[in-house]
């Protein structure tokens, strides 16, 4: 059977869900560009595609812990980079891939790199430059304009041109983004040229509908510009006669086009906003032509029933895989919960003890819990959404038997009998910063033209600075923007079809096995947010905040001579699972020697870690030395686990104690932060590197790692007498020997 003119393989490898959703957002688009992929996850190398058979692979793939790749792709890894392989495997096979990743991280889309590497020494070939998300700025800001470039380049390599006679009934987009001929360019729309670019707009609509180009369904695209709303309305088959209609046949189907333009001055131009914000905009962009992406169809309808549900009997998130799972998931005990912090520091940190009698761990391995959404927000969304009357009856959810969305199916985490509560409870991150297909989901379905506007502004490429602004730096949940657009009004379906998943939160054990065995401890700060900037109520973090509310009744406080704080009926289970852990464990070698750096609950991990050697240590084995650099605001109020390390200390476990504070008065030698310390003990550091010390970094991503790893790098250059480069090349030759490892996040 001969291959179907545009076809390609389009394959994702995804940790959390980012790359399969934009797997999934270039399937729909590439279908409007008369292009045909195939889309696979690389997990099913083998089964459903064998990449040396290919000619055109497109890959979009994300990197994970230490830059290892996805779950998902390991067993696409494994095969490619098999020694054995001939360099010319992949000769006839050219390709583009797109990394994803996060720059706060050394290993910056690591996996993207190797992979690419990997695929030009089988004989691959380019056909698009490689592209790097950064999810640290915004993935949107590389991804879109990688993905704008890609279409008409791979239409050019696969032979095809827009939409053709054949193909475009088959492949009909079901909603239209706004036609704008001249988006791209920097031509102004004055009063002299408005008439002249009104009649070439229509004349290119009407030319683009007589060459086959666009089968659309009844759809309506929106211009504002000079004061008046253009409305461009496109329909199929016959209809109702509108003046200044033109009817073009092509093969039996009738496709009208009217434009039509109104004075909107009372609406959009009397009062003009004097500044930006999540609900207005100024000139240029309120003023500018707009290019929207191509809207998802609709594919999930639900029917509601008046069975009871029983939620006691659903498996946790339906019983889809979880990410980086080393075990399976269980509800454990919270046997103790303690705040580690004083009542007036900045942040709260809490404790939690867990039973964990049937798994074996190590320090340095982490869990992740899988929390749940506030009932309040949850709540209070159902009513925004006028369905708060339902939310409790059962419903079934099907995909539409009429629905143009290719492959469409079913998140497999979302059960398709459940009632809505428990979908946007405990499956649907609600909290989640919107991404672009979302808004523009939400743009037709908002009947003020001042608020659709707006929206379209947020989802257009144009726009794409007051998106990052005011809706990925605020952090602006659905129910934000719900709230500040009263006028939209989305189905309930449209929702579950868009909102990602309500991803578990991991945490590191700063505990170990030797000193509670059966029991794990985790500790960590309870994210708080004010209202403000398009939020419209204060809000903890989605999980920290959860654990925080469901053990308030067992929580002690630091200087509670309490044994547990709570009576066994306070007692709360919590679903949880390990974690994979390639390499931030201790050396198998108790004697080797390690340096540990964590601020704030960095140090957790090595709470952990050192509490295992002392434990080998009283047990007759023989232990290397340590070191660590711990640091936080301020001496009285937030330094945690002092007691312990000061007894570790104290008897010789703990070989050096090295802090800091931030914010406390500190004379100008003292140091404030934890790199500070390390540059003071430069020297000393430096020989226990000589000497085969391992070093460990934990903490924030975003400043103290990158820090650090400066740090590292001055500390080399002055002691070995070499320059900054040597010195970070040194530090890449440890990290590649597993000599130095971090467990950062963002």
């Amino acid at each position: 059977m001969p291959e179907k003119k545009g076809r390609f393989l389009l394959v994702y490898g995804s940790q959390t869900g980012q790359a399969e959703a934009i797997a999934e957002e270039m399937f729909e688009t590439a279908l409007s560009y008369n292009l045909h992929p195939e889309l696979h996850c690389l997990s099913k190398t083998d089964k459903k595609f064998n990449i040396e058979r290919e000619k055109y692979v497109v890959i979009v793939v994300s990197t994970t812990g230490e830059g290892d790749p996805p779950d998902t792709a390991l067993k696409f890894w494994r095969r490619i980079k098999k020694k054995t392989l001939p360099t010319d495997l992949l000769s006839d096979v050219k390709y583009a891939i797109l990394g994803l990743g996060d720059s706060n991280y050394t290993n910056f889309c690591n996996c993207c790199r190797i992979f690419d590497e990997r695929l030009q020494e089988l004989g691959a070939k380019h056909f698009y430059a490689t592209g790097y998300g950064d999810d640290a700025v915004g993935l949107e800001v590389v991804v879109e304009p990688w993905m704008d470039g890609l279409w008409p380049v791979l239409q050019k390599e696969l032979g095809v041109s827009d939409l053709d006679e054949e193909t475009s009934y088959n492949n009909a987009v079901s909603e239209p983004p706004l036609i704008n001929e001249n988006a791209d360019t920097n031509e102004p729309k004055t009063a002299e040229n408005s008439h002249n670019h009104d009649t070439e707009d229509r004349e290119n609509l009407v030319e683009k509908v007589e060459n086959g180009i666009s089968d659309l369904e009844i759809g309506e695209s929106v211009t504002i510009s000079n004061g008046y709303r253009e409305s461009v309305l496109i329909t199929n088959g016959v209809s109702d006669s509108v003046d200044g209609d033109q009817t073009v046949n092509k093969n039996q189907l009738q496709t009208q086009v009217s434009v039509q333009k109104e004075p909107v001055e009372s609406e959009l131009t009397s009062t003009p906003p004097l500044e930006r914000s999540l609900t207005s905009s100024i000139p240029p962009l309120s003023e500018a032509n707009l290019s929207l992406p191509v809207v998802s169809p609709p594919f999930i309808e639900i029917n509601f029933s008046n069975e009871k549900w029983d939620s006691s009997q659903s498996s946790i998130q339906n019983g889809a895989k979880l990410p980086s799972a080393a075990s399976s998931v269980a509800l454990v005990a919270v046997t103790k919960a303690t705040v580690l912090t004083s009542v007036d520091a900045v942040k709260k940190t809490l404790e939690l003890e867990l039973e964990a009698p049937d798994y074996q761990y190590e320090p340095g391995d982490s869990v992740s819990i899988v929390c749940e959404n506030e009932p309040s927000e949850v709540q209070r969304l159902l009513q925004r959404l006028n369905v708060a009357d339902v939310a409790d009856k059962k419903c079934i959810l099907s995909v539409m038997a009429e629905t143009k969305k290719k492959r469409a199916v079913i998140h497999d985490y979302i059960p398709t009998e459940a009632t809505l509560r428990h979908i946007f409870t405990s499956c649907c991150d609600i909290r989640t910063t919107l991404k672009k297909a979302c808004l523009r989901m939400l743009v037709d379905y908002t009947t003020d033209p001042t608020e659709k506007r707006r929206l379209q502004e947020l989802t257009s490429k144009q726009g794409s600075e007051d998106y990052a602004k005011f809706v990925r730096e605020t952090h602006v949940s659905l129910l934000d923007i719900l709230l500040s657009f009263p006028s939209c009004n989305p189905p309930v379906e449209r929702l579950i079809e868009q909102l990602p998943r309500l991803q578990p939160r991991p945490y590191s054990a700063c505990s170990s096995p030797l000193e509670i065995p059966g029991r794990i401890r985790i500790a960590f700060n309870v994210l708080e947010m004010e209202a403000g900037s398009g939020r419209h109520s204060d809000r903890t973090g989605v999980c920290t905040g959860w654990l925080n509310r469901i053990t308030e009744k067992m929580t002690t406080n630091p200087t509670s001579t309490s044994e547990n704080g709570f009576s066994g009926d306070d007692t709360m289970q919590v679903p949880m699972y390990f974690r994979t852990n390639q390499h931030f464990r201790l050396p198998t070698d108790p004697s080797v020697d390690l340096v540990m750096i964590g601020p704030g609950t960095g140090v957790a991990p090595f709470v952990g870690m050192i509490k295992h050697r002392h434990a080998q240590k009283q047990a007759g084995h023989d232990i290397g030395k340590m070191w660590l650099f711990y640091g936080c605001r301020h001496e009285a109020c937030d330094y945690i686990y002092r007691e312990d390390l000061e007894k570790l200390r104290a008897c010789g476990s703990l070989t050096e104690l090295s802090v800091s504070f931030s914010r406390d008065d500190r004379s100008p030698e003292q140091p404030r932060y934890v790199q500070d310390s390390m540059r003071i003990r430069g020297k000393q550091l430096y020989e226990w590197i000589q000497g085969g010390a391992h070093v460990y970094v934990c903490g924030d991503a975003n400043h103290m790692a990158k820090d650090v790893n400066e740090a590292w790098a001055d500390i080399i250059s002055e002691c070995k007498g070499v320059t900054i480069d040597v010195a970070k090349a040194r530090l890449m030759s440890l990290r590649l020997n597993h000599r130095y490892l971090e467990d950062v996040w963002s």
